[in-house]
């Protein structure tokens, strides 16, 4: 079994990136709550759970992402599976 790792600050970065590193570190986004947003860029990262810093298992952890989306693309927050 590989030894936890610290879940890296994604607040602020592009979710594209941010789904490409934490499947390279074998972490599964378990959920994407998109956020309407009219001052950051969509696909903004605006949340994250766990929170950054924590030691984590890649088989032991799922990580919800709060993604930023505009305005025309949903009026309410909804979830989507990642992926």
């Amino acid at each position: 079994m590989r030894d936890a790792d610290l879940l890296w600050r994604w607040i602020g970065r592009e979710f594209r990136a941010a789904r490409r590193r934490l499947a390279a570190a074998d972490l599964e986004i378990a959920r994407i709550v998109r956020m309407v947003s009219l001052g950051l860029p969509p696909g903004t990262v605006i949340g994250q759970d766990p929170a950054p810093g924590i030691r984590v298992r890649a088989s032991w952890v799922k990580v919800v992402l709060w993604v930023t989306v505009r305005p025309a693309e949903g009026a309410s927050p909804s979830d989507a599976r990642g992926g």
